[in-house]
């Protein structure tokens, strides 16, 4: 529970001055004398349940008070998540500038247990204060033009090229100080990062020196126009700072406490979100033409998440993966539009045995791999005892494992000829077809992938799309595959796939940047709802086309039959009669689901 409360004078909160840039230009806490402990401090609030956090506001966007008055802001949303992951009551006392930490250490728990208001954490430390694990880390990156190639580090850029920051920021001091940029080459007149990158992709700039987050955010959803020199991540990083909570350093159990939240609030991507939703300027960005050569037929989809594998014999993989693999690699069968499964390497229905364990399946001729190889009964054989090896259940449950040792046998499948093959399973079993569909199923080349597990492989299959590049986390492109039998076909030749870290993310690289064709998996059913009837200008036409289809997802409740109530039939059935289907449907799923 958080609660608000405004000291106008007596105690003063060290932090930087308000800057008119977006950026995050606060110098460490300078040292100072620490007054000697009074006989009044309380004792600590980790103790208690409850914490007092002094803050100065406004200091936006960290501080700031909505229309109500009451205090708003990056920090004041991060303190609430933290609050949950620590079990804590908490209220933050806004308070002007000067004295806090000399406060804190001298009388811990007395006026307040903590401080919190765009805080850097200082190299030195000050004596009888503490600092949180770092909830914020913001470095200086280069930005240039997606086409550049003259840079791979700062130390490349020369005098002569104009390089553009914000006024007063940090960036602007990291251009003087630590990267050397002249001032006759120093362009500082923007009043925020935005108007920095539009003069660069308009070309009056060589480059901009900003802050990571915001870097980030742009680089990755314009790719085809900017880049961070030296890539996203922290070996681009010029600097460095971290932010974090000051504390009294006596107070070891609520520091351990704070870090352990915060440590959970990360691990959960909320300051991602917030990062996102309240450090990045609102200003909009117009990219203008790719820079990097791409087809004129390139789709472009934002997805919210990123693939936890491309090996079709991984027995884990996340949603995405899935999806992927099903547009890169083919089974013997697939299911059409209808759900109806048909032939697709393979040229019929198989032929079954009378005890139902033999499965002939006839393959389809002339088909080659995206390196080259031929398909052939060969590579059936070897990518399914792959997936066996490599201990996929949907293998090993299924095919004759005669020792019953969990690992189906090595005759499981039998090559006939070069473009037939036998599965053979330890019983039988009616939706063994439908699994000849999924991906440990899939044939692969040996000659690409390795017998070893391979999740960042690019290799792919005999799927409608081959893989032309991927970086993980960023994006992925993809080609329509000619060698592709399957019908319909692809309906573009290309298509970039952009992993996007957050709804937010991903709203806004589709509403206000149109940087995305299509928001596909990620986007909350509220948000589908809101893109379906909005219409901007007015004209009655939505501004969105949706879609909605069948999906194979189903919510159920299984049951414990060897255990009382459950054993009983009639049971089971009152149960299921009780349920309103249709109030779940509507009411808890916001009409995501069918009943």
């Amino acid at each position: 529970m958080k609660r608000n409360l405004f000291l106008p004078v007596i105690i003063l909160l060290l932090v930087a001055c308000v800057q008119s840039g977006d950026e995050t230009a606060v110098p460490p806490i300078p040292s100072t004398s620490t007054p000697a402990p009074t006989t009044e401090a309380l004792a600590p609030a980790s103790q208690q349940d409850f914490i007092v956090i002094a803050t100065d506001a406004p200091l936006p966007p960290f501080t700031q008070f909505d229309k109500f008055g009451d205090l708003d802001g990056f920090d004041s949303r991060l303190m609430e998540n933290i609050a949950v992951e620590a079990n804590l009551d908490y209220e933050f006392v806004v308070t002007p500038a000067e004295g806090v930490l000399e406060n804190l250490a001298a009388n811990p728990g007395r006026d307040f247990n903590a401080a919190m208001s765009r805080l850097v954490i200082p190299q030195e430390p000050i004596e009888g204060i503490v600092y949180t694990r770092p909830y914020l880390e913001v470095g200086q990156v280069i930005v240039v033009l997606a086409d550049e190639e003259r840079f791979t580090n700062y130390q490349d850029l020369q005098a002569g090229m104009s390089i553009g920051v914000v006024q007063n920021s940090e960036a602007e001091r990291v251009a003087r100080a630590l990267v050397g940029v002249n001032e006759a080459d120093l362009r500082n007149g923007y009043s925020n990062s935005v108007e920095a990158l539009q003069a660069l992709v308009d070309e009056a700039l060589t480059a901009v020196i900003t802050d990571s987050y915001v870097a980030d955010f742009f680089s990755q959803t314009y790719s085809d126009q900017i880049k961070i020199v030296g890539g996203n991540g922290r070996d681009g990083w010029i600097s460095r700072k971290a932010y974090g909570i000051a504390l009294a350093a006596t107070d070891t159990d609520l520091l351990d406490r704070l870090n352990r939240a915060i440590m959970a609030v990360q691990d959960a991507g909320h300051i991602d979100r917030l990062t996102v939703a309240w450090l990045l300027p609102a200003d909009s960005l117009t990219p203008g033409e790719p820079r990097i050569v791409a087809s004129p037929n390139e789709i472009v989809i934002g997805i919210v998440g990123d693939l936890s594998d491309l090996d079709p014999a991984n027995s884990t993989s996340n949603l995405i993966s899935w999806e992927i693999k099903i547009n890169t690699m083919s089974g013997l069968y697939a299911f059409d539009s209808e759900n109806v499964l048909k032939p697709l390497l393979a040229t019929s229905q198989p032929a079954i045995s009378e005890d139902k364990l033999e499965y002939t399946v006839s393959l389809r001729r002339g088909l080659r791999f995206p390196d080259g190889s031929e398909f052939t009964a060969d590579d059936v054989k070897w990518s399914i005892e792959r997936a066996r090896s490599l201990g996929n259940f949907l293998v090993n449950a299924y095919l004759k494992d005669s020792n019953e040792d969990g690992f189906a046998d090595a005759d499981a499948v039998q090559v006939i000829d070069q473009f037939t093959v036998k599965l053979v399973l330890q019983e039988p079993d009616a939706t063994f077809l439908s699994l000849l569909a999924t991906p440990p199923y899939f044939p692969i080349s040996n000659e690409c992938y390795s017998e070893a597990q391979d999740n960042l492989s690019n290799c792919g299959g005999l799927g409608p799309y081959t893989i032309v590049s991927w970086t993980p986390g960023e994006q992925m492109r993809l080609r329509a595959n000619p060698e592709w039998p399957g019908r319909p076909i692809p309906a573009f030749e290309n298509i970039q796939i952009r992993f996007q870290d957050d709804t937010v993310v991903m709203r806004r690289s589709l509403e206000q940047f149109q940087s995305i064709d299509i928001a596909w998996t990620g986007l909350p059913y509220s948000d589908f709802t809101a893109l379906q009837n909005s219409d901007a200008n007015g004209d009655g036409l939505p501004d969105y086309k949706t879609w909605t289809g069948p999906a194979a997802f189903k919510s159920y409740i299984i049951f414990n039959q060897e255990q009382e109530p459950w054993d009983s039939a009639k049971v089971r059935q009152a149960f299921a009669l009780s349920i309103d289907r249709t109030a779940l449907a509507e009411g808890v799923f916001g009409g995501s689901r069918l009943p």
